[in-house]
């Protein structure tokens, strides 16, 4: 994979959330001039590129705007992971202060969370209902899910993945965050049971492209879905630290190849890195690596 950077000045012009059109006009434009042949999206513009993936002249590394919804829309994602019989938190959609009100008797200790956030945006943990009603709006674009608070360790995972079939992936605990936002320091870990979560989901509903997952692990071992993210929303850019170059430019390829759809003989031999995750071979049990690196994060 040949990676061309692109002065961020020619989209710059054209915010994707305001002016779509041009947006997707401009990135068709680069496409052509460039030759590029895939487009990986790395943050929220993925769901503008999702609206417009089918008149983009090159292989689009993202799903449709209809299925990232599904995944982003957390009530949604809540019921089509219970479906495929998935555990998630017990999830109650919220719209009006009654179902708000039938949320506090259901739990002793309980979350309420926007349907459409990210980095735990507005979210209330423990809320009385006195200070639930007086934050939170109910209306169509106001909606909420209520979850029944469970006690863990956080596990989050990102991954790879081609038609339902994981190329790379990644497990980490969440014990260095933004607030209570995103990880900013990631350490591998090997997670059989995320591991095994991700792999049945993916498949089961034939994704393309990068999803992250967070996870609440309770003690007796059962991890619970919290929420799917779309696109990595840490950037790639990261300072690796390695001093064998061999196994550095390895895990480079092998990424290089989850990507464009090919399992590279480097991964047989060592992970592979981004944004300073570890990203595992998925075709046998993941084991974690001893290569280190340290992130540098777009916050």
């Amino acid at each position: 994979m040949r990676i061309k950077p692109r002065p961020q000045s020619e989209l710059s012009g054209s915010p994707p959330r305001q002016q779509t059109a041009a947006f997707l006009e401009a990135l068709k434009e680069i496409i052509i001039r460039d030759n590029i042949d895939l487009l990986i999206p790395t943050c929220e513009e993925v769901f503008y590129v999702g609206m417009g993936r089918s008149c983009l002249p090159c292989k689009v590394f993202a799903e449709s705007i209809e299925k990232l919804q599904t995944l982003h829309n957390k009530w949604s994602f809540a019921l089509r992971a219970s479906e495929l019989g998935l555990s998630v938190p017990e999830t109650f959609l919220v719209r009006t202060p009654d179902e708000l009100l039938l949320a506090f008797t259901q739990w002793r200790k309980l979350i309420l969370k926007p349907v459409y956030s990210r980095f735990a945006t507005r979210t209330l943990i423990e809320p009385t209902i006195k200070q639930a009603l007086s934050t939170m709006t109910f209306d169509f674009a106001n909606q909420w899910v209520a979850q029944e608070l469970i006690a863990g360790r956080e596990i989050c995972t990102y991954s790879v993945v081609q038609h339902g079939r994981l190329t790379a992936h990644a497990a980490y605990r969440a014990d260095f965050t933004a607030g209570r936002g995103a990880t900013i320091v990631f350490q591998p870990i090997t997670h059989q049971a995320t591991f095994d979560w991700v792999q049945r989901f993916v498949a089961a509903i034939g994704f393309t492209g990068q999803i992250a997952f967070d996870f609440i692990e309770t003690p007796d071992g059962e991890v619970n879905a919290l929420d799917a993210i779309r696109a990595p929303q840490v950037g790639f850019t990261c300072s690796l630290h390695s001093r064998n170059s061999q196994v550095l430019s390895s895990t480079i390829i092998a990424l290089s190849d989850a990507f464009e759809e090919r399992v590279c003989d480097a991964f047989n031999r060592h992970a592979c890195v981004r944004s300073g995750c570890i990203l595992e071979k998925t075709t046998v049990r993941p084991v974690a690596s001893g290569l280190l690196c340290q992130p540098r994060c777009n916050l």
